[in-house]
């Protein structure tokens, strides 16, 4: 019986920190979604990504 407390207590510890990690990655979407996008990363990214992105076509 105690193998099973253990494994609910388990369980539960991990319920909680999802939940917790979804509420963080939740509340960084909505900081991030006015973001200009132009701003993140070096200069050279955006053609690199361009780049790529025409390689795969």
């Amino acid at each position: 019986m105690s193998f099973l407390k253990f494994a609910g207590d388990e369980a539960r510890e991990m319920a909680q920190a999802l939940e917790i990690s979804g509420g963080d990655m939740k509340s960084a979407s909505k900081e991030m979604a006015g973001t200009d996008s132009s701003k993140i990363g070096h200069n050279d990214l955006d053609p690199a990504c361009d780049d790529f992105a025409g390689s795969r076509d």
